[in-house]
Order: C-alpha cells, then structure tokens, then sequence
C-alpha cells in the first residue's frame, strides 16, 4: 500500500499546485467538492444488518460454476 499512497502523494500536490493559481471562490468550491466525494466514499451506504450480511457471504468457502 505504501507505493499507492505514494502516487497519490504526488497526484494530490499536482492537484494542489494547479488549484493554488485559482481564484479564491473556485479554490473553495472545488475543496468543499472534494470533502463532499470523500465523504461520500467514506461512509457505508449499508445498514449494520447488511453489512454483517456481507461479511457472511464473503466468509463462505467459494465454489466454481462451470458454464
């Protein structure tokens, strides 16, 4: 995981570098933008009941069906 923080290290500066030459407003919009995907991203959409759920079906052993 360490080499996909990495590169995202440098995607955020790039990012960082071409919204630091925007207006004031623009950089606020886009930040408040992005706070609002990562939360997005963050926060399970999934009931408790559904996420045990989840976990269930993932622990079953896996069978191959062939077609």
């Amino acid at each position: 995981m360490g080499r996909m923080i990495e590169k995202a290290s440098k995607k955020f500066a790039q990012v960082a570098k071409a919204i630091a030459v925007l207006p004031e407003d623009t950089q606020d919009a886009i930040l408040a933008e992005f706070e609002a995907r990562v939360a997005d991203y963050s926060q399970s959409h999934l009931s408790g009941d559904q996420r045990q759920e989840v976990r269930r079906r993932l622990a079953l052993p896996r069978h191959s069906v062939a077609e």
